[in-house]
């Protein structure tokens, strides 16, 4: 009888433990996502309804949330463990993903456009100018003004940033911000594709 009893209760704590566990993995996910989440680095991480920056591992466990003023929307970019995304202010933000801190705050001219390679932020502003900062301490590089660019893309690894105005590309140098090329065409640049250079 004992016997039967001590068996009962072992299988009661291990059905209750098991509900447990089943109730707190379901838990970790309650929150939804305004978009689909990014998975970085064994991590999941992504924004909730009240807009606040989530951190789980890839098993779903809750590590951080962190509240963010003025998203403008849900895209962000990780590289190298920060986190870069523009504000309501049109200003970047770049913080830690996994500590939440700031390494800066970009807010001397209001931006349309940002891509990164590291070293290397690149920006486009409302008025078309297209500016480079240091990856690391957002210090300014260098900047094109009056160029009133419409949009840019980067030839991936190249070195190479080719913006667009109008029915004009222009290939620009990351390293000296020199235009080195120029091509004309027919009717306004819409969209473009590019490869990247393989040595």
């Amino acid at each position: 009888m004992k016997i039967n009893r001590l068996i009962f209760v072992v299988i009661f704590i291990v059905v209750f433990t098991s509900s447990l566990c089943a109730f707190k993995d379901i838990r970790h996910f309650q929150s939804e996502f305004i978009t689909k989440p990014t998975l970085y680095d064994n991590y999941i991480l992504g924004f909730d309804l009240d807009y606040r920056l989530t951190l789980y591992t890839n098993k779903g466990e809750y590590v951080s949330d962190h509240i963010i003023e003025n998203v403008a929307d849900s895209d962000f970019r990780i590289h190298f463990n920060r986190v870069f995304f523009k504000d309501k202010k049109n200003n970047l933000n770049v913080f830690d993903f996994k500590t939440q801190q700031q390494y800066f705050y970009i807010d001397d001219y209001p931006i349309k456009l940002f891509e990164i390679s590291a070293p290397f932020i690149v920006l486009l502003t409302k008025k078309g100018k297209l500016i480079c900062l240091d990856f690391y301490t957002g210090d300014l590089l260098w900047e094109i003004k009056d160029s009133k660019f419409e949009t840019f893309n980067f030839f991936a690894n190249s070195g190479f940033v080719i913006a667009y105005k109008k029915n004009i590309a222009y290939i620009v140098d990351l390293f000296s911000a020199k235009v080195k090329k120029t091509f004309s065409f027919n009717k306004p640049i819409k969209a473009v594709v590019t490869q990247t250079n393989r040595e």
